[in-house]
């Protein structure tokens, strides 16, 4: 997503390597296994609002932009896509040989 023209600076955080960040999101009571974390505005967002928050603030320039916006604009049709993007991480992961945080 264009989500860095729209709020500026964007800092991606692996909770695998730790960190603050991650440090943070566990303490708040997040299971950064079952779902990502958006920080903005001093608000946390989880899972499926994570990724319509991103999609409410960025851009719909691009197919691939579009095609967030349609999926993910609406809170329930984000809360419908998500479970099918874990699965898809979860499923990367096991190809990549790695377990879960």
């Amino acid at each position: 997503m264009r989500l860095k023209e729209s709020v500026g600076a964007i800092r991606l955080v692996d909770a695998r390597a730790g960190g603050p960040e991650a440090d943070e999101c566990k303490g708040l009571g997040f299971d950064l296994d079952k779902g990502m974390v958006f920080k903005f505005g001093g608000r946390h967002y989880f899972g499926a609002d994570a990724i319509n928050a991103m999609s409410m603030l960025s851009s719909r320039v691009g197919l691939f932009n579009r095609l967030c916006a349609v999926l993910f604009r609406s809170p329930g049709r984000a809360a419908a896509w998500y479970p099918f993007m874990r699965l898809g991480r979860k499923g990367a992961l096991r190809l990549l040989g790695r377990s879960d945080l």
